[in-house]
């Protein structure tokens, strides 16, 4: 399984319809994935154009199947108990964060923190990189699966 860390980028390919990984490079309207990629024994630098509006960055957390979390993800607890939430970045806390649509929720992700750090400081609804690591799976995205994110009727 490929390892990503809070570094990676990815987006969906600009003239396909398929999902690439690297560093990121934008300009004015112009967005893409730079990757290295060996040659010879030496390594050549490509610029790979996607879609603007498809970019995540990879949050540096794994669920349940050890899958890397991207923003813009879906997820879902491994039982179904819950609905399903996208990963989304929220700017007003600078951080990561569950967005649960149905009951319009929005849950801060603490990476590295245990539950007793989480529930002294924190008043709001958090989610630690433990809980999401035991208990959530990748179900989709927000662009190639949007019916996830309906509110069932």
């Amino acid at each position: 399984m490929q390892q990503y860390d809070k570094f990676t980028f990815r987006g969906e390919h600009a003239l396909r319809r398929e999902w690439v990984y690297g560093g990121i490079m934008m300009l004015k309207s112009d967005t893409w994935i730079v990757q290295f990629v060996e040659i010879g024994g030496g390594y050549v630098k490509q610029n790979i154009p996607i879609k603007p509006n498809t970019v995540g960055q990879c949050t540096g957390l794994v669920d349940k199947n050890g899958t890397a979390i991207f923003e813009g993800d879906v997820l879902r607890f491994y039982d179904d108990r819950d609905p399903y939430c996208a990963i989304v970045w929220d700017e007003s806390r600078l951080a990561f964060c569950t967005f649960e649509i149905e009951r319009k929720l929005t849950c801060e992700i603490i990476p590295n923190r245990d539950d007793q750090y989480v529930n002294a400081y924190h008043d709001d609804c958090c989610l630690t990189g433990s809980e999401i690591k035991e208990d959530l799976v990748v179900a989709g995205n927000i662009y190639d699966n949007p019916e996830l994110m309906e509110v069932a009727a």
